[in-house]
């Protein structure tokens, strides 16, 4: 979250909840999914 924190638009409260498919993933795959839902979101710039 840290790496995006720029990127979010102002005014936004976010939420991050690690399923537990999440303890598999690498840290790329969690930046990677972060980075799409920030695309097809409003939050993201």
């Amino acid at each position: 979250m840290r790496e995006r924190y720029d990127e979010l638009g102002s005014g936004w409260d976010l939420l991050v909840i690690a399923r537990p498919a999440a303890a598999q993933a690498t840290y790329a795959d969690l930046r990677e999914a972060l980075t799409n839902v920030l695309r097809r979101t409003e939050i993201g710039r």
